[in-house]
């Protein structure tokens, strides 16, 4: 059974981001990544892999995130 997608397009209760500085990174992480030519699926697949810190910095996300990109966690 599918669940619903989430306006994010990712399926409902697969990530919760509940602190606003945690979905600023999310999204400008993301935004990054699609930039670089990453599909938004993998993109946020690979962003619920990363640990994001509150108060973290959208850099270090993206190197996280690129890291486990390329060890192959797609």
């Amino acid at each position: 059974r599918r669940l619903p997608a989430s306006p994010q397009g990712v399926p409902a209760g697969r990530r919760t981001l509940p602190a606003n500085g945690k979905r600023r990174l999310f999204e400008e992480a993301l935004s990054a990544l699609l930039n670089l030519g990453y599909t938004r699926s993998t993109a946020e697949r690979t962003l619920t892999q990363v640990p994001i810190p509150e108060g973290g910095k959208v850099e270090n996300v993206i190197r996280e995130a690129l890291r486990t990109l390329s060890e192959g966690g797609r």
